[in-house]
């Protein structure tokens, strides 16, 4: 269910600093930087789909885990229900869309650097 393919990079160096300069406050992008990996040009949030796999950020970490449910609480906190790979089902939990990665080259070079 949750084999993940590497990618070899497609040519997009979406790493670039070429944005240094911008001051795009863009809400919807994460702008962490921890010593593992760097999301700061890495956008959360994927469409809500049963079962699909996804990487959520726990601690400035990438985990693998697996849509479940998704709910909202008041207008703009929206959450879903992560099963996380290799976990126990006691381990699921809700976890903002802010928190949550769809799986690509990109957020598959972070997650991969941050095992190594």
């Amino acid at each position: 269910d949750f084999a993940i393919d590497s990618d070899e990079d497609d040519g997009n160096d979406t790493n670039s600093n070429s944005n240094s300069n911008s001051n795009n406050n863009n809400n919807n992008r994460a702008k962490k930087t921890s010593g593992l990996f760097d999301v700061e040009n890495v956008s959360p949030g994927v469409e809500f789909e049963r079962g699909r796999a996804i990487y959520a950020e726990y601690k400035n970490v990438f985990y693998l885990g697996k849509l479940l449910k998704k709910r909202t609480r008041g207008k703009l906190n929206h959450q879903y229900f992560v099963h996380y790979d290799g976990f126990r089902k006691s381990s699921d939990a809700w976890v903002s869309t802010k928190k949550v990665y769809e799986i690509n080259s990109q957020t598959k070079r972070l997650f991969n650097a941050q095992r190594k």
